[in-house]
């Protein structure tokens, strides 16, 4: 049986494989170089936006007390449970929403004690109890303000811009209503600014023992 002799590789093979080789480095290299920057471009405009949400002064313009916001010219839209300046105050839209219906609001979640509509309205109840059906109809109200404001070119309040009540909204809308009928929700008084870029939940805040609170503490 004839032997298989092994020759050695010849120059143009191996000058050919090296060069295969180095063009898979190379081209390793690019990728890695690629998918490297790509990364550092990602974290530097995530840590940018952070940044610019820390830095951005928060305007009060109604102050953070309902006498300040009245010195101040500002509205308390009961429907939202917000003081806002004229600029970012629908009033045919809160008449309409309160004429619906005769809205209870209650002083606890567990009695049956009522605040009157007009004590509600002067917006000095910095906490109140509202029925499923109303939270249910104050998201609604939301975005029709929302959607009139665009459309009319008026300025946005901060809590209505910012995009988490909009899918806590969503969130309450899709749920039963026949399971939650019961169910009491707390308000409570906000004081957003108007106007303005989105700064998300730096938009507005509420009060609690003379601290501000961006959302839920």
């Amino acid at each position: 049986m004839p032997a298989h002799i092994l020759t050695p590789p010849t120059k143009e093979l191996v000058l050919k494989l090296s060069t295969k080789h180095r063009r898979r480095s190379v081209l390793g290299i690019l990728l890695f170089g690629v998918a490297f920057a790509l990364a550092i471009v990602i974290v530097y405009f995530d840590l940018l936006e952070q940044t610019k949400f820390m830095k951005v002064p928060y305007e009060a313009p109604c102050g953070d007390t309902s006498s300040e916001a009245q010195r101040k010219g500002c509205h308390f839209d009961t429907m939202a449970f917000s003081w806002v300046p004229p600029a970012c105050y629908d009033g045919e839209l809160e008449k309409e929403f309160l004429s619906k219906k005769d809205w209870v609001w209650f002083l606890e979640e567990n009695n049956n004690i009522t605040i009157s509509p007009e004590v509600v309205q002067t917006g000095d109840i910095n906490v109140a109890w509202v029925t499923w059906e109303y939270h249910q109809t104050h998201c609604t109200y939301m975005w029709r303000k929302m959607h009139r404001a665009v459309a009319a070119s008026t300025p946005l309040d901060g809590y209505i811009r910012d995009y988490h009540h909009t899918a806590h909204c969503e969130v309450m809308l899709l749920q039963d209503v026949t399971d939650n009928r019961k169910q009491r929700e707390s308000i409570y008084i906000k004081y957003p600014n108007c106007g303005g870029p989105d700064v998300g939940h730096l938009g507005w805040f509420r009060v609690i023992n003379g601290k501000r609170y961006h959302r839920d503490p």
